[in-house]
């Protein structure tokens, strides 16, 4: 038996996301069945390709203008505090991934 459905899961800016577009491409003109876990934000342009599409991140961008303390930490260097503050965002949008 063959399976033809796969899940990619990334996250990040734009240009995370876009080169596994281009791997999807490939891979749906084979045949397979493929979906997208990733940022909230990047919807319209997965599902534009008619790829499933599953938020499992948020939208960075607006996280960080909703928590000046986490665009300070992002500035300043501090992974842990602006990690800490994505992964309390992420368990906010999607509780399930994060138990």
């Amino acid at each position: 038996m063959e399976l033809k459905n796969i899940s990619i899961l990334t996250a990040g800016s734009r240009g995370d996301v876009q080169p596994y577009l281009a791997l999807a491409l490939v891979l749906k003109e084979r045949g397979y069945n493929v979906r997208f876990l990733t940022n909230s934000s990047f919807q319209e342009m997965i599902e534009s390709f008619g790829f499933g599409f599953c938020p499992i991140f948020p939208d960075v961008m607006q996280v960080l203008r909703d928590q000046p303390k986490l665009m300070q930490a992002m500035c300043n260097g501090n992974a842990i505090t602006l990690m800490s503050g994505m992964a309390s965002a992420s368990s906010q949008l999607a509780p399930e991934a994060y138990k």
